[in-house]
C-alpha cells in the first residue's frame, strides 16, 4: 500500500473511532435527536446489583433474558464512573473490530493462489471497506447505545475460526476461554459448539464448557446459595416461558420484552406473516398488510419443524465437510452457524445481525478468488446489493419512524439472513468433500 494510501486509512481511522469515543461520552445527555441511555446503563446496573447480592431482576426489569453470571461478566464496568464506563466500551468494541478484520485478513492469506500455494498476500481494501458497509446499519445501533454483538461476536469468531491450524489440530485451546464467557453471557451461540466437535478441537470445547460453568457458578459469591437459587430459577422459568409462548403478539411473562417490529427473528417473523397482527400494531400506511390469519397453534408447530430443519441441515453439512481443508469451507461453515444462530434465537434485535460481517467478507473476497460461476457471482452481487439497499439504507433516517417500521414489518433482516443460511448451505454441499 502507498504511503499516501497509508495515511488516507489512519485518518480515516482515527477519524471514525473518535465519532464512536465521543458518541458513547455523550450517550444519554438528550442531545439532538439522542435521548435514550442505551443498553450500557442496564449492563452497568445489572451488574451492580449481582455485586451488591440484590436480587438482579426486581423492579424496574432490567435484563430478564441474560442469567447472573452476565453481571459478573460487565462487573469491571463499575471501577469506573458511568461515563467512563461508556467511553471504555466504546474503546472495546474499537478494539473487537479491529480484531475481527485483523482475524479476516489472516483468513485470507490462507486462500489457495493459482498455482495451489496461499495467497499470502493483503485482501485487496475494496473487500474489508464493503463488508463494513454492508453491516454498517447494524455496527451504528451497537456502537450508539453499548451494545455487546461486536464484543461477543468477535469472541465467538476468534475462538472458532482458526485460519492456520488445520482441522483435527487443537494447538490453542486456550481461545476457548473467549467462547466460554459469551456463553455465560448469552447462551445463544451453542450451535458452535458441534462444529467444535466435528473439527476435533475437543480441548476447546472442555475450555469452553468449564469457563462458562464457572462463571455461571460465580454469582454463588455474592448472591449467596437461596439468592443464586433463586435468580437462576427466575431467568430459567423465563427463558422456558417464552420459548413455549405460541403467540408472539402476547405479553410475556418474567420481564422479557414484549412485540416489537425491531425484533428480526425468524419467531417473529411468522407469527406475523401467518398470523394476524393485533390492531395496536398495524401501521398506518398503504404498504402495511395482515397476514394470513393462521391459528396460533398451528403457526407454533410449523415454527418448531422449520426450526428443526435449520438445525438438522446446518449440523448435516458441517459434518459432510468436518476434514475439509478448505478455507472457502471455514468461512462458509461461520456464515451457516451465524445465520443459523440468528433465526433460531427467539429475540434477534437488529444489531444482532452485525454477526453476518464474517460471512459478507468471505463472499466479496471470493468474487475474486473463489472461482466462482458466472451465475454463483452474479447471485452475490445481486444479494449483497439488495442487502445493503433494503437492510443497510432503509433506516429512520430516511424513511421516518413509521416508514422504519413498515420496512421492519416485511422482516427485510430476517429475510437476508435466510438468504446467507441458504447460500452458505448450498457452499457446503457442493464443496467437493
Amino acid at each position: 500500500m502507498k504511503r499516501s494510501h497509508s495515511w488516507l486509512w489512519f485518518t480515516l481511522v482515527l477519524a471514525l473511532s473518535a465519532f464512536v469515543v465521543l458518541r458513547a461520552a455523550r450517550k444519554g445527555e438528550g442531545r439532538g435527536s439522542d435521548k435514550t441511555h442505551g443498553a450500557l446503563e442496564r449492563n452497568y446496573e445489572f451488574a451492580q446489583r449481582v455485586l451488591e447480592g440484590s436480587d438482579p431482576y426486581r423492579e424496574p426489569q432490567l435484563h430478564a433474558p441474560y442469567p447472573p453470571s452476565y453481571g459478573l461478566i460487565m462487573a469491571p464496568l463499575r471501577l469506573l464512573p458511568l461515563r467512563a464506563a461508556r467511553v471504555a466500551w466504546a474503546v472495546l468494541q474499537l478494539l473487537c473490530l479491529g480484531a475481527l478484520v485483523l482475524l479476516l485478513r489472516r483468513w485470507h492469506s490462507t486462500l489457495p493462489g493459482d498455482s495451489g500455494a496461499t495467497l499470502s498476500r493483503a485482501p485487496p481494501a475494496w473487500v474489508t471497506v464493503l463488508a463494513l458497509v454492508l453491516v454498517a446499519r447494524f455496527l451504528s445501533r451497537d456502537t450508539s447505545g453499548g451494545g455487546g454483538n461486536l464484543v461477543w461476536g468477535t469472541l465467538v469468531f476468534v475462538a472458532v475460526l482458526r485460519p492456520l491450524e488445520a482441522p483435527g489440530t487443537d494447538e490453542r485451546p486456550w481461545l476457548g476461554t473467549w467462547l466460554g464467557i459469551v456463553l455465560a453471557a448469552k447462551p445463544t451461540p451453542v450451535l458452535f459448539l458441534p462444529w467444535l466437535i466435528l473439527l476435533g478441537r475437543y480441548k476447546t470445547l472442555a475450555v469452553a464448557l468449564g469457563v462458562a460453568a464457572a462463571l455461571h457458578a460465580a454469582p454463588l459469591l455474592t448472591l449467596g446459595l437461596e439468592g443464586y437459587e433463586n435468580a437462576y430459577r427466575t431467568w430459567l422459568s423465563g427463558v422456558v416461558a417464552y420459548a413455549q409462548q405460541d403467540d408472539v403478539f402476547a405479553a410475556p411473562s418474567h420481564g422479557f420484552p414484549p412485540f416489537s417490529w425491531m425484533h428480526q427473528s425468524l419467531r417473529f417473523a411468522l407469527g406475523r406473516f401467518l398470523g394476524s397482527v393485533p390492531q395496536e400494531h398495524v401501521l398506518e400506511s398503504p404498504l402495511f398488510f395482515q397476514g394470513l390469519g393462521m391459528d396460533v397453534a398451528h403457526i407454533a408447530l410449523l415454527r418448531r419443524v422449520l426450526e428443526a430443519t435449520i438445525a438438522v441441515l446446518a449440523l448435516a453439512a458441517l459434518w459432510r465437510v468436518r476434514r475439509a481443508r478448505s478455507p472457502w469451507v471455514a468461512i462458509h461453515a461461520i456464515g451457516l452457524l451465524a445465520s443459523a444462530t440468528l433465526l433460531l434465537s427467539p429475540i434477534v434485535w437488529k444489531s444482532y445481525h452485525l454477526w453476518q460481517l464474517p460471512f459478507f467478507y468471505g463472499l466479496l473476497a471470493g468474487l475474486r478468488d473463489e472461482g466462482l460461476t458466472q451465475g454463483q457471482r452474479r447471485e452475490v452481487i445481486v444479494g449483497l446489493s439488495l442487502y445493503f439497499a433494503l437492510c443497510g439504507l432503509a433506516s429512520e433516517a430516511l424513511l421516518g419512524d413509521n416508514g422504519r417500521d413498515v420496512m421492519q414489518s416485511f422482516y427485510v433482516v430476517t429475510a437476508g439472513a435466510v438468504w446467507t443460511y441458504t447460500l452458505a448451505l448450498r457452499r457446503l454441499i457442493a464443496h467437493r468433500a
